[in-house]
């Protein structure tokens, strides 16, 4: 995974990039805590690889979320 981007599912953008300069590679996992100080549970995820290829879950319930596999 190149690049990783959560933002509240009521924006229509993305937000930064949460990986940076990291590269998550097949069978890494990273911690992310999403404190952005909003009210919202439901956040957009999207996930784009090294090939290019993209992958979007939308609504996803942080909120009751402990652990999160893409």
């Amino acid at each position: 995974m190149m690049y990783f981007y959560a933002s509240p599912s009521d924006i229509d953008s993305w937000e930064d990039d949460i990986l940076g300069d990291s590269v998550l590679y097949s069978g890494d996992s990273i911690r992310i805590n999403i404190a952005d100080d909003r009210q919202n549970c439901l956040y957009d995820f999207r996930a784009v690889f090294e090939d290019g290829s993209e992958s979007t879950r939308y609504e996803v319930n942080i909120c009751d979320l402990s652990r999160y596999i893409f």
